[in-house]
C-alpha cells in the first residue's frame, strides 16, 4: 500500500490568514489517486470553495497541494 508523508498545519494560524500544505506519497506504485476532503465531501483539482478560497492542485504523480487563502474557524 502507498505510504503518505506526514504533514501538519502550522500552530500559529489565524482566521483570515492563508496556508498551504502538500500531501506526498513516499512509497507506492502508480497509479495513485490523491484526494482531499472537506466536511466529508471530495474536492476536485483546481476547484474553489466559497469565501474560504479552498483550492487543490496536482503537483505531480505523487503529490497534491492544498491551499486555503482565507482561513475560517
Amino acid at each position: 500500500p502507498p505510504e503518505i508523508e506526514p504533514f501538519t498545519f502550522g500552530d500559529n494560524l489565524r482566521e483570515g490568514s492563508r496556508t498551504r500544505v502538500v500531501c506526498g506519497i513516499l512509497r507506492g506504485d502508480l497509479p495513485i489517486r490523491l484526494s482531499w476532503l472537506k466536511d466529508g465531501s471530495h474536492l476536485l483539482n483546481g476547484q474553489s470553495s466559497g469565501d474560504s478560497g479552498l483550492q487543490i492542485a496536482s503537483v505531480d504523480d505523487f503529490s497534491s497541494l492544498l491551499t486555503i487563502s482565507n482561513l475560517r474557524f
